[in-house]
Parts: structure tokens; sequence; C-alpha cells
């Protein structure tokens, strides 16, 4: 580096230091519930929707700085007949100002979130309640253009949280309760997420093994991935990569899948099996835009022996399936 760009790189950084001291002192002398009124205005405008902060919103400052807001709520569709899209009983949130003062990078080493409840819904004529119609991009996902600029949440807590999926259009609802689920992981390190509740009333728990954040600095490698999951006698596990993570798509992992019906899968993946016999099944699960493949499986429903191919293109209203069996 040169001395002009070593030179510039400090006046930057310099400016950056007393914005954050600047901003420091003004919290450190403000009420800071009177800020509430800004953060809910601010979020109201994008979303559409009102967002209250009921409860205190306190911010301790200091290297490792802490922010807690409690009796948070989020208004849902206007048709929707539950009030609350979602709402939290306490948010904190650590931020390392160190981290975002020397590296530019955003650390939050622990956020704890308590009793969440989020409805996700859909009503009979297909609109979802995520969808905010005066800001068109947040139906979209939101994928940054440079993967270095996810927020780096070293631990990650939720207490007694409900998520109720109700998708009125397919008469399908799903509920999921988690007495407490924890994400650790940092740059360099594997992200680890365990959790634990009930699925549809089911005994549930979840494991999960990923690759480091530093894994998601590029789009030219994929992302490792161990998943396991159980739901009453439902357990699948999961082992490979995901094309690009932070859309949730590109699928490349070997599924190994099992339970008492293949019927009981249908409000998981949305195809229509007959009942059967408790099964197991292994093979290559893919995921390439609209089209869904589960190539070279095999296994047992019942005392039958199966193997083969599906291929499933959910582009069309009604998904087409193709097996070789």
């Amino acid at each position: 580096m040169t001395k002009r760009k070593r030179r510039a790189l400090t006046v930057v950084s310099c400016f950056f230091a007393i914005g954050v001291v600047g901003l420091a002192v003004f919290f450190a002398t403000l009420d800071q519930n009177r800020a509430k009124k800004y953060i809910t205005a601010a979020v109201s405008k994008a979303t559409g929707r009102q967002l209250n902060i009921n409860g205190d919103l306190k911010l301790k400052l200091g290297w490792i700085s802490k922010l807690s807001a409690s009796e948070i709520q989020f208004q849902n569709a206007g048709w929707s007949k539950r009030p609350q899209m979602a709402e939290v009983g306490l948010l904190d949130v650590e931020i390392d100002l160190w981290q975002l003062v020397r590296h530019f990078r955003v650390v939050l080493p622990t956020v704890t979130i308590s009793n969440p409840n989020v409805v996700l819904e859909k009503n009979a004529a297909g609109s979802a309640n995520w969808e905010f119609r005066t800001a068109a991009a947040v139906t979209k996902p939101a994928v940054p253009d440079n993967r270095s600029n996810v927020p780096v949440i070293q631990k990650l807590i939720i207490k007694d949280g409900l998520l109720l999926f109700d998708n009125q259009e397919t008469k399908n609802q799903i509920q999921l309760k988690l007495s407490e689920a924890e994400g650790a992981g940092f740059l360099e390190t594997s992200v680890k997420l365990t959790a634990e509740g009930t699925y549809q009333a089911l005994p549930f728990t979840l494991s999960l093994d990923g690759g480091s954040y530093q894994s998601l600095t590029t789009s030219t490698e994929p992302y490792p991935l161990k998943l396991a999951v159980s739901a009453g006698k439902f357990k699948a596990r999961m082992e490979g990569n995901l094309t690009e993570p932070l859309a949730m798509k590109g699928e490349d992992v070997t599924l190994d899948i099992q339970g008492d019906d293949l019927a009981n899968l249908y409000p998981l993946i949305r195809l229509v099996f007959p009942s059967t016999p408790p099964y197991r099944l292994k093979g290559h699960l893919k995921h390439d835009g609209e089209v869904w493949s589960f190539a070279n499986f095999s296994g047992r429903v019942g005392d039958s022996d199966l193997a083969g191919s599906i291929r499933v293109d959910t582009a069309p209203k009604r998904p087409f399936m193709k097996a070789d069996l």
C-alpha cells in the first residue's frame, strides 16, 4: 500500500471513529425511550405495517454494546384475522463496536430472542402476509450483492418460541413450538444450531452443522451443510452442499428419510403419495430452479424393496411429477 493510500485510509478511519464516538455521546444523553418513535416510524413507513415497542428500549454503551427492547409487536396483513404477524417478549442484542470501527464488520456476539410468536399465512386468494405492498423489494429474498455484508451472529438463542404457518389456499396448517434453540459460529468455525420442541404436537428435534461465515463470502464456492430433523416417527438426515445458501436454493445433497407413512409427507413437500407402510429411502436430492429431483434412491416400503428416480417440476400451477421406479 502506498503512503498516499495509507494516509487516506487513516483520515477515513478517523472520521469514522469520530462519528461513532459522536453517536455514542448522542445516545448516552438521549432518553432512549424517546427514540422508539423514530424506529417504529421508519419500519412502519418501509413496510406499510405498524411496529410497536410497548416496553422499554435500552442501550448500554461499551466496546460490546447492549441493546434491548421488550413487548414488540408487528402488525399483520389487513385481511388476516390475527392482528399481529410477529410478537417478541424480549430482544437482547450485543454489538461489537471494536469490530465495526476496526474492520467495518457487523459482529453480534449474542442475540437472544425470548417468547417470539410468528405467524406466516396465505389467504384463499394466494396473498401472503410477508408481502409488503409499500416496499416491493422486501418481498424478494434479501440476498446481499456481496456475501461479506452478512452480519456475523456468534451466538443465537431463541427461548419459548412459536411459529405458525397457515396456508388457507391449500387448507394446510403447520405449528412449530421451540422450547429452546441455540446457534453458534464465527468467521472461520462451523455454524451450529440445535433446537427442540414440538411439531404438529409431536416431539421435534433439529441439529444443523454448516460451513463457516467465511464460506458465505463468495458465491463461487458451495456451502457445506449437515442437517438432522426428527418429528415423531419422521426422521431425515441431509448432507451435501447449497449453491446459494442466502437465497435458500441450489440444494445438492444426500437425503436419508424414514417415517411411518409416505402420505404424511404432503404438508412438507406438497406432493400427494398414497398411504404406505413404514418406509426408509436414501438417495441424491437436487434442486435446480423450479425442478427438484430425487435420483438413484433405494430403500424399503413395508416389506418391499423400492428404488428409482423422481423428478418434480414445480413451475406449472399443478406441479408435474415423473417417476421411474
